[in-house]
């Protein structure tokens, strides 16, 4: 079901994909509305302070660039093999594209999307999808004011991402006690060696996850003993929750094991989970259990849960979109009947892993992988460009190919 401009696209959130997809459909002659309830890129801004382990190379477009060199003919792209911070790459890349002509007047801060509906369908109804996609899709909105009002669109893409949604720090669900410490345990990256440094140095830190984000933790925490010998460090992973990987981050994992297992201040509980957590609001301090392959209980002050991250379904709960029980995402047909061993077959097309049941509702992102952790910038730009194929009724559209004639 071709899309054909002049159209409007609703694009919910502005980190790296949500840019990104919004300048393709600005340059195909789509009117674009970005959504972002914070500011630009702010799930990035997270952890800004962490290196990338991809060269800049693999984290821009050659749209991007081509808009930016437009923009102005001093822009300096940051050197393709560099290998930035998140701060740097908000800073030399992702703030400079959403500045431009292309997307500054339809960039909507401070603007958060509290559901995506189609008008004059329920999500109980039974009509077809021809009969659905003939409806505009309404995305309710909350300002930083608190005023709510509504963006009407003929399309509507998901990039929300999942960092707001971090998994719970127990084995399959929440530790004990963990719901009512969600807040006074740390769930993302911190800055062990520069901002929230005195936080962690010389203290008791418990480090709960298995994947890369642990590790970089773990790594940052490692250091930090050296420099600041009364540190005391106890990671629990679990070797069968580390899901899917790049080789890059789990090279990132091994350099993590490594170092715990050389660092007399790091105690590596491996194949040990988090059992429950109470913490004592007179000091601060929690006591935690544990159990696995080791057992146990210890005093510390304070915790970190790396244990990765998991999408938030609510934005589109009132639309007909499958969700898929293992990853925890939006799932397309195509994929369903796979999982319920209906079809079978080879690799899935980009496109149709892209459909929803729900016509012109589409997710990207980090969000679309649910909770794997493996996403990409560059599967990200692959999504794009297949979506607007898609979207558009043209299999050979490609706007990254030519874009790559317009850089200097």
């Amino acid at each position: 079901m071709a899309v054909d401009t002049p159209a409007r696209i609703v694009v919910i959130g502005a980190g790296p994909i949500g840019l990104e997809a919004s300048l393709y459909a600005r340059f195909l002659g789509y009117d674009v509305d970005i959504l972002e309830r914070g500011g630009v890129a702010g799930h990035v801004r997270k952890w800004g302070h962490v290196r990338m382990f991809t060269p800049f190379r693999a984290n821009s477009s050659p749209l991007g660039l081509a808009a930016l060199t437009a923009q102005d003919a001093d822009y300096a792209a940051p050197p393709a093999d560099a290998m930035l911070t998140g701060d740097e790459w908000v800073e030399r890349y992702l703030e400079p594209l959403a500045r431009t002509d292309l997307l500054e007047d339809n960039l909507h801060l401070g603007v958060e999307a509290l559901s995506v509906a189609r008008s004059g369908f329920e999500k109980a109804d039974r009509s077809s999808a021809d009969d659905r996609a003939e409806s505009t899709l309404r995305v309710v909105c909350r300002n930083s004011e608190g005023r709510e009002r509504e963006y009407l669109a003929d399309v509507v893409i998901d990039t929300s991402g999942t960092q707001s949604s971090p998994n719970w720090a127990g084995q399959g669900g929440p530790a004990v006690g963990e719901h009512g410490l969600r807040s006074h345990i740390e769930y993302g990256l911190p800055d062990v060696l520069g901002r929230d440094r005195q936080r962690y140095a010389n203290r008791r830190v418990l480090l709960v996850g298995s994947d890369f984000t642990a590790a970089v933790t773990l790594l940052a925490l490692a250091k930090l003993s050296g420099e600041a010998p009364e540190t005391r460090v106890h990671w629990l992973s679990m070797s069968g929750s580390v899901g899917q990987q790049t080789a890059e981050q789990a090279s990132i994992v091994e350099q993590a094991r490594a170092a715990a297992e050389s660092s007399e201040r790091v105690d590596h509980l491996a194949d040990t989970f988090l059992l429950d957590v109470a913490r004592d609001a007179s000091t601060g301090v929690f006591a935690v259990r544990f159990d696995g392959e080791k057992s146990g209980a210890g005093e510390f002050d304070e915790v970190i849960a790396n244990a990765g991250y998991r999408p938030d379904h609510e934005l589109y709960r009132e639309l007909q979109v499958f969700q898929d029980c293992y990853a925890d995402c939006a799932a397309a047909p195509v994929r369903m009947k796979r999982l319920l061993g209906d079809e079978d077959g080879g690799p899935i097309p980009p496109s149709e892993i892209l459909v929803q049941a729900e016509p012109h509702f589409y997710v990207l992102g980090a969000k679309s992988r649910g909770r794997d952790s493996s996403f990409v910038f560059s599967e990200g730009l692959e999504q794009i460009r297949s979506l607007f194929a898609l979207i558009g009724d043209r299999a050979n559209l490609d706007l990254y190919a030519g874009a790559r004639g317009l850089l200097p």
